[in-house]
């Protein structure tokens, strides 16, 4: 049951969209500028290197931060792995 739980909240951390927030941020809308992706390579077109090193930075964050809860809870090694899948899913 704790592999469920943990994996459900790498997936709900993994949707956390930091290239849109941090475009937001700087008053642009990834979605409707440069190439309408809502990635880093778009947020550096549309909103700077700034706001795109901050979505890149916040991605990578995630991931590891799904595997770090994942070893905080125990979870053997195949369990890190479906975290780690979930968080990208």
């Amino acid at each position: 049951m704790k592999l469920f739980w943990i994996s459900l909240a790498s997936f709900l951390i993994g949707s956390i969209p930091f290239s849109y927030l941090f475009s937001k941020l700087k008053g642009h809308d990834p979605r409707k500028a440069g190439t309408g992706n809502v990635g880093a390579t778009n947020v550096l077109i549309v909103a700077g290197p700034f706001a795109a090193s901050l979505a890149v930075i916040g991605d990578v964050g995630k991931g590891i931060l799904a595997i770090l809860l994942a070893r905080y809870f125990g979870l053997s090694d195949w369990g890190r792995a479906l975290c780690g899948v979930a968080v990208v899913g």
